[in-house]
């Protein structure tokens, strides 16, 4: 038997991945940080045959793990994967250590997705659009102060979006709208403790869209395109987030596709999981955000399930650790959305009363009348309420979808 190692340090997988248990050929191991476990459901940690939570989650304690296990002895053969960008590169070693057969990529088929300068540098050179940039370089600040303020704006002009170049999840990303803000936020950045390697785009006027496509062997065997409820840095402001399938024949949801698959050629990752955002601007230019080589975050993985009857969460691991997954869809069942609301500070006004008929799950981990201390920063922050919409008709839909974005969480 062959034993599969799913590596989760900072990202989390969502959906029951129960089928895993049926698998006769391979045995499925967790092994997960102390920062993510708490964040996994326990249904779903039942869907693996051992969870190691690990302390130190790191390539040394890890590999200290599998050795003290007899991993080499008691089984056939071993694949070390991941679903989280900031393992890939320790994934990729670990595999390389304990597994009888090389793995299927290497160094170059990941280095781009876990860096976003990276990606920019690769598209560029494919002549995808990519924003403009510039890496915050924090010596240079540190000796120039002001004066190298000025030269970022003159490079970039205002607004502009100042992020991690390895983030994820719009954690400690910021809006900068003048060149005070812009020297602020460079004091605060530049400090001692912070090891985060900014970068510094430009800031894109438009529609944001996801696109979502599961490779083999360098080939696509399956995408979709979905359209964002709003921008993920708008979390902050307490504004809705989340995502709705498109129709496959949806003329820019075709234009979107055919530029993700450009995206993939140019980037070529490793079999699994595809996950990549861009904008739509006011004159239909499509601009690339960012990808990752994992299945997308928040309840994506629950929406495709619905619209094409397969779990992407599973049908990543299985492709990485070069499987065949077998159950990939690529019919359009139903047209499905996921809807947060995140946490937003004052006292709860809403109730379950609130579903629109195309809502088929409804939560909420806030109750009527409660007082929310603080609006939620990022998406790290548990959702207020989420809704799962599904519709055979896309403008009935859209309709239940539009009825949501009026509705109001707390009073003001």
């Amino acid at each position: 038997m062959k034993l599969i190692v799913l590596l989760c340090g900072k990202n989390i997988f969502r959906s029951d991945l129960a089928k895993l248990k049926e698998d006769k050929e391979h045995c499925y191991w967790l092994v997960v940080s102390e920062l993510c476990f708490p964040r996994i459901k326990e249904k779903n940690l039942k869907s693996f045959s051992h969870v190691e939570v690990m302390e130190d989650f790191s390539l040394t304690s890890i590999s200290c793990f599998l050795n003290t296990k007899n991993v080499r002895d008691n089984f056939s053969d071993i694949a070390v994967i991941t679903n989280d960008e900031s393992s890939e590169a320790m994934a990729l070693e670990l595999y390389r250590a304990f597994s009888k057969t090389a793995p299927h990529y290497d160094e170059k088929n990941i280095a781009a997705f876990s860096d976003k300068v990276a990606a920019k540098e690769c598209l560029s050179k494919h002549g995808i659009r990519v924003p403009k940039y510039q890496v915050f370089d924090k010596a240079k600040f540190r000796e120039q102060g002001g004066l190298y303020c000025l030269g970022v704006a003159r490079h970039l002009e205002f607004p502009m979006i100042a992020k991690p170049v390895d983030g994820m999840g719009s954690i400690d990303v910021q809006k900068i709208h003048s060149i005070e803000e812009l020297q602020d936020w460079a004091v605060w950045s530049s400090g001692i403790r912070d090891r985060n390697t900014y970068e510094i785009d430009e800031f894109i006027e438009g529609e944001l869209y996801t696109c979502d496509a599961l490779v083999e062997n360098g080939r696509i065997i399956w995408s979709s395109v979905c359209s964002n409820i709003s921008p993920i840095i708008d979390v902050s402001a307490g504004k809705a987030h989340g995502l709705v399938c498109m129709p496959k024949e949806d003329e820019l949801s075709q234009a979107l596709g055919e530029f993700h698959a450009s995206v993939i050629n140019a980037m070529q990752p490793p079999s699994g999981a595809v996950h990549t955002e861009c904008f739509v601007t006011l004159s239909k230019e499509i601009v690339f955000l960012e990808s990752h080589i994992r299945p997308p975050g928040g309840e994506a993985a629950h929406l495709y399930l619905n619209s094409y009857g397969f779990n992407i969460e599973e049908a990543h691991i299985k492709l990485r650790s070069a499987q065949s997954s077998n159950d990939v869809s690529t019919s359009l069942h139903a047209y499905s959305a996921w809807i947060d609301l995140p946490r937003k500070q004052g006292t709860v006004i809403m109730d379950e009363s609130v579903c629109p008929s195309s809502c088929y799950k409804f939560e909420m981990t806030v109750k009527l009348g409660e007082w929310i201390e603080q609006t939620a920063k990022d998406l790290q922050q548990q959702a207020a309420v989420t809704f799962m919409l599904t519709h055979s008709d896309f403008e009935e839909l859209t309709k239940d979808i539009n009825y949501i974005r009026t509705l109001q969480l707390v009073s003001s």
